[in-house]
C-alpha cells in the first residue's frame, strides 16, 4: 500500500513569512499615520500640471539620452573591435574616461562649458576663416547639457554591452559572410548585429530603467525635470521662509539656479538689450508694489524666497551656515549695479 508523500515540515519558513508580513504591515501603518508626509498635499498635486510636466520633461529626457548613448555605444564597440589602432585606442580612451568620471561631474562640466569657451566656432582648422560663430551660452541650455552629460556617459557603458555582443556570436558567422562574399560592413550589419541582439538587449533594457533615475540628477544643473518640479511645490508650501533655509542647508541647488540666472543678466546688459528683471521683479514683490510672480519660472520663485530671507534677517547661529549665500548675494547687486552703469555710460557717450 502506497502512502501518500507528507511534506517536510518548515517551521523557518512560516516563521520568516510571519515576520516579513508583520514588517510589511507596520511599514504601511507608520507611513500612513506620520502626519510629515502631508498626504493631502501629496494627493492634491500629484497630477497637477507642475507634476506632470516634471514627469514628461524625464521621460524625454531618458529617451534622448538613450538615443544618443545607444548610437555612441554602437559606434564606439565597432571602434574598439577595429583592426585600426588609432580607431581602437581612441575608443578605449573615451570608454575608460566616460565610464570612470561621475555623471554628476559630467553634467556640472557640460553645464558650465561656456566658461572654457565662450564661443563656438566652425570652420576650417587652425589657419581657417570661421564660418559660424555662435555664444555658448545660448547654445548649452540646461536641457542640451543633460542631453549631453547623460547621453555621453550612456555611451560608454552602451559601447561594452554591444561589444560584449558582437563577441558573444561564433567566429563561424563572420567566416559564412566572407564565404557569400559579403563585405565587412555587410557581414556586421546583417548577419552579426542580429545575433548580438540577443545578448544586448536584456541589459539595454536594464539601461533604460538606470538612465530614467539618473535623470534626476539633472535637477542639479536647472533641469525642471520631475525631482525639480517636486522641489518647486514642496517649497512652495508652507512657511516659505523656514523651507528655504533648510532648502539652503542642504542643497546648492539654488545657488546654482542663481549664478546662472546672473550670468543671463549680464549677458544681456552687455549686449545692450534689456534684461529679464527677474531680480527687480522679486523686489516689487516683496515690498507690496508688484505683481503676482509667474510662479512657473524656478528663477523667480528662488530669487523671491531667498530675497524674503535676506531682508527678514539671519539669526546669529545662521551667519556661519549661510555665509556664502549671503556674500553671493551682494555680489549679485554689485555686479548688476555695475552692468547698468556702464550701459547708461556707453549710451551716453554714443550720445
Amino acid at each position: 500500500m502506497d502512502l501518500p508523500p507528507v511534506p517536510l515540515a518548515r517551521p523557518g519558513r512560516r516563521v520568516a513569512a510571519v515576520v516579513v508580513a508583520l514588517l510589511l504591515v507596520w511599514f504601511v501603518y507608520i507611513v500612513f499615520n506620520n502626519p510629515n508626509f502631508q498626504w493631502k498635499i501629496v494627493g492634491k498635486y500629484l497630477f497637477s500640471k507642475e507634476i506632470l510636466d516634471g514627469v514628461k520633461l524625464t521621460i524625454e529626457l531618458t529617451v534622448s539620452a538613450m538615443a544618443i548613448g545607444v548610437t555612441l555605444g554602437v559606434i564606439a564597440a565597432l571602434m574598439r573591435l577595429s583592426d585600426n589602432m588609432l580607431l581602437s585606442r581612441a575608443s578605449t580612451i573615451y570608454i575608460a574616461a566616460f565610464r570612470g568620471t561621475p555623471a554628476l561631474v559630467q553634467l556640472i562640466f557640460w553645464y558650465n562649458l561656456a566658461a572654457l569657451f565662450p564661443k563656438i566656432t566652425l570652420g576650417i582648422p587652425f589657419f581657417g576663416p570661421d564660418f559660424v560663430s555662435l555664444n555658448a551660452n545660448t547654445i548649452i541650455t540646461p536641457v542640451v547639457a543633460a542631453n549631453l552629460g547623460l547621453g555621453l556617459c550612456e555611451g560608454a557603458y552602451m559601447a561594452e554591452i554591444v561589444r560584449a555582443g558582437i563577441m558573444s556570436v561564433d567566429p563561424g558567422q563572420r567566416e559564412a559572410g566572407v564565404a557569400l562574399g559579403l563585405t565587412r560592413a555587410q557581414t556586421m550589419r546583417r548577419i552579426i548585429l542580429p545575433q548580438a541582439l540577443r545578448v544586448i538587449v536584456p541589459p539595454t533594457g536594464n539601461q533604460i530603467i538606470g538612465m530614467l533615475k539618473l535623470s534626476s540628477l539633472a535637477s542639479v544643473i536647472s533641469v525642471t525635470e520631475l525631482l525639480a518640479q517636486d522641489a518647486l511645490v514642496w517649497y512652495a508650501q508652507g512657511p516659505i521662509v523656514d523651507r528655504t533655509k533648510e532648502l539652503l542647508g542642504r542643497t546648492d541647488f539654488p545657488i546654482v539656479l542663481l549664478r546662472r540666472q546672473l550670468d543671463e543678466q549680464i549677458r544681456l546688459v552687455e549686449e545692450g538689450k534689456e534684461p529679464m528683471n527677474f531680480f527687480r521683479e522679486s523686489a516689487d514683490i516683496i515690498h507690496g508694489t508688484g505683481e503676482a510672480p509667474d510662479w512657473s519660472k524656478p528663477e523667480l520663485l528662488l530669487w523671491h524666497n531667498f530675497r524674503k530671507l535676506y531682508h527678514k534677517g539671519f539669526a546669529n547661529d545662521d551667519v556661519d551656515r549661510y555665509g556664502p549665500a549671503i556674500e553671493l548675494v551682494k555680489d549679485l547687486h554689485r555686479r548688476i549695479e555695475l552692468a547698468d552703469i556702464g550701459r547708461k555710460e556707453r549710451g551716453q557717450a554714443g550720445l
